[in-house]
């Protein structure tokens, strides 16, 4: 769940979300809405605040020249995308490949959005208090980085001793990203933006499916396709592909995939009504929300995200860390948590739109989540599945309605109010100081809720 900002002119992620164009040898990570201003359902900008970045150079690293024109152009024929310029190629050493993305996410992504984002995460128990997203994120690529598209520097990036086969593999992966880039606008998934996650998020799951279906297309023998595979093969492999590294929280590496699995289902669909020249459509009207991506029908009718006003800080004393859009791919990546996939899949659904914010105070921190669905029945469902993830330890409230409530994630984890009012479901932790009773840290929590209940 992380993302970038944008020249005039993704996101990743992510969390949760949390994955995009510079990751895990395909692509780079992050999350949610965007700077310039995001279209919502009622056609009004919901993003108040315009930050600018200005993205400082990317050295080019150290590496053997090599020229990967013959692979492109056997890419290009597989995807039917012409290239339209020159492809520089690099073939790097490990360390040399690690420490280009190191500076790449340095450059990239602003202190506050790893810090803010770390602070979400811990807010809602989803990770331990010692979670660091930089640290963590990094060593996933020491293991996994084999290759990739730089689109700063138009080149290819090639990890020196791969195998022929990962080799191959790498390179009909990244040179359809680098197809993308000469015909498309590849940067608004690749720079960070405030509130952009789940947009970025979305357009990233597009890239990384187109990818991915181009890849398969290009392993497969006798004039076959990936689409001549059972549908859900491909998705049922990368789910069980490779075992999570201990000590990082499994949500963290359900989430790099995410874009991978969810962006090749969706471009599945558009190939299968139209081939290629389909997916090309989607990228120029691209989806505005990873609930287009998972909903392909949401895409055709082009349904927009609600405005979700920031949820505001309980007192004077908190000050702003980060807010953003997580979006229906990291609401179900968080009921996965603790339902299958199907189940997880059908309390997510129903999303109209939200916003999530991290406060800090000097010995106080707090994460709200603001989430409104379509309809009240989807609520429901929202209030049901995160009872029953929060229900590790619950506190006795039976003097409050049976739509709020409070409980823990894990033991040790910060206590969360959850409540529900027609269409919105909050989420807050305690803006009381740890030391006062469980019951007393509810009560506040949940008086808070209410406040920004009355506030609709």
């Amino acid at each position: 769940m992380i993302k970038k900002t944008r020249r005039a002119g993704p996101a990743a992620g992510r969390f949760v979300t949390f994955s995009a164009l510079l990751c895990l040898g395909c692509a780079a990570s992050r999350s949610p809405e965007t700077g310039s201003g995001r279209q919502t359902r009622a056609g009004v900008d919901a993003t108040s605040e315009s930050e600018e970045v200005t993205p400082l150079p990317m050295p080019m690293p150290h590496g053997k020249e090599v020229s990967f024109a013959l692979e492109l152009q056997h890419v290009s024929n597989i995807r039917g995308l012409s290239p339209r310029g020159p492809l520089r190629g690099l073939e790097v050493e490990r360390d040399e490949l690690l420490a280009h993305v190191t500076r790449a996410v340095e450059l990239e992504m602003p202190e506050k959005a790893l810090v803010g984002t770390e602070a979400m995460l811990v807010g809602l128990g989803l990770v331990p208090a010692d979670f660091n997203y930089r640290r963590t994120m990094l060593e996933l690529l020491s293991q996994k980085l084999a290759g990739l598209y730089d689109p700063h520097l138009k080149a290819m990036l090639i990890r020196s001793g791969l195998s022929p086969a990962d080799r191959q593999m790498t390179l009909l992966h990244e040179l359809v990203h680098a197809l993308q880039d000469q015909h498309y606008d590849v940067m608004e998934v690749v720079q960070w933006a405030p509130d952009d996650t789940d947009r970025s998020g979305a357009l990233s799951a597009l890239a990384e499916g187109d990818a991915t279906s181009a890849m398969f297309d290009g392993m497969m023998a006798d004039g076959k396709t990936a689409l001549s595979l059972p549908p859900g093969f491909i998705q049922e492999r990368m789910r069980a592909d490779s075992d999570p590294l201990p000590g990082i929280p499994n949500i963290i590496h359900r989430s790099l995939k995410a874009s991978y699995i969810d962006g090749l289902t969706f471009v599945h669909e558009l190939r299968a009504r139209g081939g290629f020249p389909a997916v090309d459509a989607a990228w120029k009207r691209p989806p505005k929300s990873t609930e287009q991506i998972l909903h392909s029908n949401k895409y055709e009718s082009d349904e927009l995200p609600l405005p979700v006003a920031v949820p505001q800080p309980p007192s004077k004393d908190f000050n702003l860390v980060l807010h953003d859009t997580w979006g229906e791919q990291n609401l179900r990546l968080i009921f996965e948590e603790w339902l299958d996939l199907e189940k997880a899949a059908a309390a997510a659904s129903g999303w109209g739109g939200d916003r999530i914010v991290a406060y800090s105070s000097p010995d106080r921190s707090m994460t709200v989540w603001h989430l409104v669905a379509d309809d009240e029945a989807a609520s429901k469902r929202y209030f049901s599945a995160f009872v029953q993830g929060y229900a590790e330890e619950r506190e006795d409230l039976g003097d409050f309605k049976e739509d709020q409530t409070c409980g823990r994630r894990s033991s040790g984890a910060p206590l969360t109010g959850i409540a529900r009012s027609g269409r919105h479901v909050f989420l807050a932790g305690s803006p009381a100081k740890m030391d006062e009773a469980p019951r007393a840290q509810c009560l506040v929590s949940l008086g808070y809720i209410m406040t920004q209940i009355e506030q609709l």
